[in-house]
């Protein structure tokens, strides 16, 4: 939230909008600027049995037996835009050998023993597709990924320094792990950047007199002191948490334990994901949704848009039967309503901006429907009543 919505802020100005009734709002282009066009990625799971079962039927019929159990499941992963839609090539287009012409739609049978699970390597592989086809089809425009903050979108490289890995001492354990010729082998992390821009070895020299830290990680008492961080002998790892999982760190803190302090210095702070490093190659940019938002993601409407017309479709247990009733469906979403929801996530935006509630922006965006931001004069309101 704190860095997604000033992001969103920076560069709203120049995307081309629609308020939640479809009507269009023009960018605001300085001369010799592009438009920026954001396209939206997520995934949603179709079911077979997910069919309407509450109906009315005439008296003289009776109620049919429906299967049980939610049946074969398949997912789809795409990406989708007020500007264009889903990001599919042009029937002009040539698509990349061996793919179907809408090369980012992915549709994947998730599970242990089925496709396994979508994971970074299939993001990575979608994205390069979807970066393809703007390419090729969308020169023109300036494009920016949104993702949500799952840790198969914002996983680091291998080598990038992964600080909840890192202990407070020297440690051998202390690395990442690559595959070469399908094993796993570890790799120590690539240096971090001190304060005044030279660079900070993580690990002792292979040199080094005392035999037990040759090659070893420093820990991170001694990376931090480096840094100029007084009495890090003194920092706990983590702060303690009832929750084994989490960091028990308070708000606002960034130097109440050595994970903190470390996580919240400058290069640690612009280490880049695998996928934003992949798309800034390109030209492009990758943001990420805060946790827990879904309302700020218009494919999410699309996804319920698609299911309503799903579940009206004739019940069958074929998973054929189910990929086809799923791609039917999706490509009755039209543009007009992926506007009206783009426009929908808009207004959320401003109203997170100014620390609204959901409950509050919800009724905001009831009443002040056909506005592409909520008024700012009932925002400031809200914002004495609170």
């Amino acid at each position: 939230m704190y860095t997604y919505i000033p992001q969103w802020f920076e560069l709203e100005w120049r995307m081309q909008s629609w308020d939640t009734r479809g009507n269009e709002i023009p960018p605001e282009l300085a001369e010799g600027e592009q438009p920026i066009v954001v396209w939206f990625h997520n995934e949603s799971t179709f079911y077979a049995h997910n069919q309407q079962l509450t109906q009315w039927i005439h008296e003289s019929k009776m109620a049919g037996l429906f299967k049980k159990g939610e049946g074969v499941s398949l997912m789809v992963v795409d990406f989708i835009s007020a500007d264009y839609g889903w990001l599919w090539a042009k029937p002009s287009a040539t698509p990349t050998e061996g793919e179907s012409p809408k090369d980012t739609q992915v549709v994947f049978h998730a599970g242990k023993n089925c496709n396994s699970w979508f994971g970074t390597a299939n993001v990575v592989k979608q994205l390069l597709c979807a970066m393809s086809i703007i390419k090729e089809q969308y020169p023109n425009e300036e494009h920016i990924f949104v993702f949500d903050n799952a840790t198969i979108h914002t996983k680091l490289p291998e080598r990038a320094p992964n600080i909840s890995k890192m202990t407070l001492g020297p440690s051998k354990k202390v690395g990442g792990e690559e595959m070469l010729s399908g094993e796993k082998i570890k790799v120590n992390y690539a240096p971090a950047v001190l304060p005044d821009g030279t660079i900070q070895q993580l690990y002792h020299p292979s040199n080094h007199p005392i035999k037990e830290l040759k090659g070893v990680f420093k820990g991170l008492a001694l990376i931090l002191k480096e840094r100029g961080i007084p009495n890090t002998v003194k920092l706990k790892l983590v702060c303690p948490s009832p929750d084994a999982n989490k960091q028990g760190c308070l708000p606002g803190l960034t130097n109440c334990c050595a994970h903190c302090t470390m996580m919240n210095q400058l290069d640690i702070l612009a280490q880049k994901s695998i996928i934003q490093a992949l798309a800034e190659a390109q030209g492009s940019l990758v943001l990420y949704l805060p946790k827990y938002h879904c309302k700020l993601n218009p494919i999410e409407q699309c996804w319920g848009a698609a299911k309503h017309v799903y579940q009206h479709l004739p019940p069958s247990s074929s998973e054929a039967d189910l990929k086809q009733n799923m791609l039917s469906a999706l490509d009755l979403v039209k543009l007009e309503s992926i506007r009206k929801f783009a426009g929908c996530s808009q207004q959320f935006v401003h109203a997170y901006s100014h620390s609204l509630l959901g409950s509050q922006a919800a009724w905001a965006l009831k009443e002040y429907c056909g506005h592409r931001i909520i008024p700012y004069a009932l925002l400031d309101e809200m914002d004495k009543s609170d």
